[in-house]
């Protein structure tokens, strides 16, 4: 019969794991408590996905699970569909479609840099220009990925520009001091 139970969650303590046991059996799931020196929660007969089923989930958490579906995992993202088809809230294709769309261009939006982060990039330009290269390359070279697959830049193209003037000033300045730093021992 034990072999019988799928093993569900490890707990470090045996207090959570009594604790979480008396929560299953309160929503009239069998399970057994095994404990080998760590706390296991075996259930009886349950896939991971009904044992989500007889806990408690408003509708409200559900809709807002089905309303950010790229922030959580794909499996609980089936789950909520599921609970809140069988609780009678019919979602249909064209709404998660349009849901989806929506979270992708909030996703895709491009971020402005922060003014702080621009001005540091020039003034570091000048006083230590690896460090302004490096602020430089984060400002025009970094890329989101969307759920989607498709990459895109993260910063606006001003911004981009001025990332591009922070490496070009830098690097122009690491090359003058490198020269004016050989021809000063050499004479």
């Amino acid at each position: 019969m034990a072999n019988d139970y799928l093993l569900y969650q490890k707990f470090t303590d045996t207090e959570s794991a009594e604790a979480f046991v008396a929560v299953l059996n309160k929503n009239g799931i069998e399970c057994h408590l095994q404990d080998n020196n760590h706390a296991y929660v075996k259930v009886y007969g349950y896939s991971s996905i009904d044992i989500a089923v007889g806990v408690n989930i408003t509708d409200r958490e559900l809709k807002e699970i089905i309303s950010n579906p790229y922030e959580w995992g794909h499996l609980d993202y089936q789950l909520a569909k599921h609970l809140l088809n069988e609780r009678g809230w019919e979602i249909s294709e064209a709404a998660i479609k349009a849901i989806k769309n929506e979270k992708i261009s909030e996703l895709s939006q491009n971020e402005k840099a922060s003014r702080v982060k621009i001005i540091a990039g020039y003034i570091l330009a000048l006083l230590f220009p690896v460090i302004a290269i490096l602020i430089g390359v984060t400002i025009q070279y970094n890329r989101k990925i969307l759920p989607t697959g498709e990459k895109f830049y993260i910063h606006t193209a001003a911004d981009r520009k001025h990332g591009r003037l922070i490496i070009l000033i830098s690097i122009t300045w690491i090359c003058l001091l490198f020269i004016y730093f050989f021809f000063e021992n050499r004479y």
